[in-house]
């Protein structure tokens, strides 16, 4: 493990994370997109399946019923099931999202960026901490959900969101780039997520509101704006901490 110095964080302007962001994502916008393509392709027909598994039948058929839709926010067993269904969707992309950093990293590096980099992360001894990570945040993520919705206020579970999202944001590259586990990854990146929370949080929203704009502007156009995402989180990560060692495991890999 190359241990952050938690004393030695970078202090980046705003404007140099955000530029940085923007650079890299002219340079990186194919492959991510390409990537982008793939998972949705992938999430949807996953998406269909669990939705047929959780809930014995198609969400056609199912959404089409009017007393099983006005009865959701009142049903335990969906709102349950639907959370657990939002978890394993989390656990089972968690490495994608991990392998999108990987994507960021080789063009940043000026090293070859393949479309393929997004799965690097389902093999071990990546996919522990990895899957790990995401299913104690999400477990937190989803235990919020389920108190708000018990307490008749769903909308207070946002803010918590935000929040862990926000604090979380280095969780995963500290796990692939400098060998933590998933409890370090967690501990570490709300530490140092915490020292810049205000930037980070602007950061995300400015980018959020740019991928928004190709919503906006037609449908198809967010494939353009959401890789401007992926790009953004690299950069927060690369401003703050640094991205200029390779992982002692990828050393132990070429050294071989």
């Amino acid at each position: 493990m190359k241990k952050v110095n938690l004393e030695n964080i970078n202090s980046p302007e705003f404007g140099e994370i955000f530029d940085n962001a923007f650079n890299l994502y002219k340079k990186a916008f194919a492959p991510i997109l390409l990537g982008i393509i793939i998972v949705a392709a992938i999430a949807f027909a996953l998406y269909f399946l669990l939705f047929f598994l959780f809930f014995g039948g198609s969400f056609l058929d199912v959404s089409s019923d009017p007393d099983f839709v006005r009865s959701l926010d009142s049903n335990w067993t969906y709102i349950l099931v639907t959370n657990l269904f939002a978890l394993m969707v989390a656990l089972i992309f968690a490495p994608i999202t991990a392998g999108f950093y990987k994507i960021c990293s080789a063009v940043a590096k000026g090293e070859p960026a393949e479309v393929g980099l997004i799965f690097s992360y389902y093999k071990q001894p990546y996919i522990n901490p990895i899957v790990t990570a995401a299913l104690l945040v999400s477990l937190v993520s989803v235990g919020i959900t389920i108190i708000a919705q018990f307490l008749g206020m769903p909308f207070l579970a946002y803010p918590f969101s935000v929040i862990i999202s926000v604090l979380t944001i280095f969780m995963y590259p500290l796990i692939i780039f400098r060998d933590y586990g998933a409890s370090e990854a967690i501990t570490d990146s709300i530490k140092i997520a915490g020292k810049h929370f205000f930037m980070i949080l602007l950061l995300l929203v400015i980018g959020i509101i740019c991928a928004m704009l190709g919503l906006i502007a037609c449908i198809i156009g967010v494939l353009f704006t959401l890789p401007f995402m992926y790009t953004l989180y690299y950069a927060i990560y690369d401003g703050i901490i640094g991205d200029s060692e390779e992982s002692e495991i990828d050393q132990i890999g070429i050294s071989e």
